[in-house]
């Protein structure tokens, strides 16, 4: 495909696209699909959701959390326009290896902005509160599994960053400068997303969760889960892409990168979902006993 033809071909991709987050906008609006959506994360987090005030906070703050989604879906799509400025918009694989990375690490990293900051339940001040006897980590939250895996894409955008750089000072026949340029940038990029993420997780830890009963508490504690994944998924995406975009370099085959951005992609969701992520049984509300009165026969 002649650059010309692939400019064309992605210019359409991207109005497409840009109809695609509207349509997904609209259908956040719609009050069924939140409703849809807090059963099934009732369902996968084994919580009730039989009580009406939280489950009118509940469906509110899904709907809330869609619209964000899909307002950086948007604001993904619009980046990717600008990118059809730069030599990058001739590329014939521009849709896997810009367009649709930008698009979902932009809507997480938007997504992570606003749930790090909203509140689930807003009891009464009078009301009684429910607290934990020790403050809660990541790890809690995430498992040792899931923290490893994004530190080994943030290592993967230092190797990429550091390999790209190689590829630039020592030039050679056989690679594309302007994939390791992107490359570098992109694994800066994750690099830097170290520090965001401690910082997101500090203010999101450090924040409190007004709850009057455990269930509250845990319906919380999901919403806190959805955010952190939201924001690992953000800074793991460029470990991905650049490692990708370094290979493409070095070997040219640029169906290869675009498999391996895809798939790694889709790989990041299902470790880190945010659609109806898990409640770990540790955080789970635990039932209470009945009270006995002592000297009953069922004491």
């Amino acid at each position: 495909m002649d650059p010309q033809t692939a400019l064309t071909t992605n210019i359409v991709l991207v109005a497409l696209s840009g109809v695609l987050a509207g349509c997904f906008l609209a259908w956040a609006l719609l009050p069924s699909r939140s409703e849809r959506r807090a059963l099934r994360w009732s369902e996968n987090a084994d919580l009730p959701l039989q009580e009406s005030p939280i489950a009118d906070r509940i469906v509110a703050r899904l709907r809330q959390d869609a619209i964000t989604a899909a307002t950086g879906a948007a604001v993904g799509v619009a980046l990717g326009a600008l990118g059809l400025l730069s030599p990058v918009g001739k590329d014939p694989d521009f849709p896997t290896t810009f367009l649709l990375p930008i698009m979902l690490t932009v809507s997480a990293l938007v997504s992570a902005a606003v749930g790090v900051r909203a509140h689930l339940f807003a009891p009464d001040p009078l009301s009684r509160r429910v607290a934990r006897t020790r403050a809660l980590t990541s790890a809690d939250y995430l498992g040792v599994t899931r923290r490893a895996l994004w530190l080994a894409t943030a290592i993967l955008s230092l190797c990429a960053a550091i390999g790209a750089s190689w590829l630039l000072l020592h030039p050679s026949s056989s690679f594309t400068p302007g994939l390791a340029v992107a490359a570098l940038v992109i694994g800066l990029l994750g690099v830097s997303g170290v520090p965001l993420v401690h910082r997101f997780e500090r203010i999101l830890l450090e924040r409190a969760q007004p709850a009057s009963t455990p269930i509250e508490l845990a319906w919380d504690d999901l919403f806190r889960i959805s955010t952190l994944h939201s924001v690992r998924i953000a800074c793991a995406a460029p470990g991905v892409i650049s490692a990708a975009l370094v290979v493409t370099a070095i070997t040219g085959n640029r169906f290869l990168a675009s498999q391996i951005i895809v798939w790694s992609l889709l790989a990041l969701q299902l470790v880190f979902p945010t659609t109806s992520p898990g409640l770990p049984a540790r955080l789970r509300p635990r039932p209470r006993l009945p009270y006995v009165p002592a000297g009953s026969s069922l004491a």
